[in-house]
């Protein structure tokens, strides 16, 4: 369960770079 918790938070942390890159 936690494992699982920490690949969605690293994924959405991945998505959140992927959004400011797109705005720079």
């Amino acid at each position: 369960m936690y494992n699982e918790r920490a690949e969605l938070g690293l994924g959405q942390l991945e998505l959140d770079l992927n959004g400011l890159e797109l705005y720079e």
